[in-house]
């Protein structure tokens, strides 16, 4: 998991439009949390003036492995299930955006070489939890729970 981790970071290099990769959550400081049953929560940084481009295509993280299912659960981002099982959330901000974004316990994964941004660990606590109730939402809150046990068929 840490090592798929480390992928998209490259992948987010390969780019040309990402500033840093955040880990968080159990991909984040509470790396003991990590295991096979896990799901990898992500901040991508992206330069000024490129969010969409990460928002707008997963053309970049199919570098690394087939996206099978995506839905777009916030503004900011995704959840996404590649391939081989692994189940994703990821949000893309711009560096100005990060001072108004909750997060905590984060831990920089990749960050652009010779980038002077620094990166809080944590900026805020989480806000209360939103109800959502469309279909895609529900869905994807299906799979990631369905992540934590085994599959009880497979995805092809």
């Amino acid at each position: 998991m840490i090592a798929r981790l480390e992928e998209i970071g490259r992948a987010l290099e390969r780019t040309g439009a990402g500033v840093a990769l955040l880990g968080l959550g159990s991909a984040g400081q509470a790396l003991q949390r990590l295991d096979d049953h896990s799901d990898l929560d992500f901040f991508v940084i992206a330069r000024a003036g490129s969010k969409r481009f990460f928002l707008d295509s997963l053309a970049w993280l199919e570098t690394i492995q087939p996206v099978v299912f995506s839905f777009l659960n916030t503004a900011d981002g995704y959840k996404l299930l590649f391939a081989d099982g692994i189940f994703y959330e990821m949000a893309v901000f711009e560096p100005d955006e990060l001072a108004n974004i909750p997060y905590t316990q984060a831990r920089v994964v990749w960050q652009e070489e010779g980038n002077a941004l620094s990166f809080a660990t944590d900026n805020k606590l989480p806000p209360a939890l939103q109800q959502e109730t469309s279909v895609a939402w529900l869905v994807g809150e299906i799979m990631k729970r369905a992540r934590r046990r085994p599959w009880p068929f497979s995805i092809s």
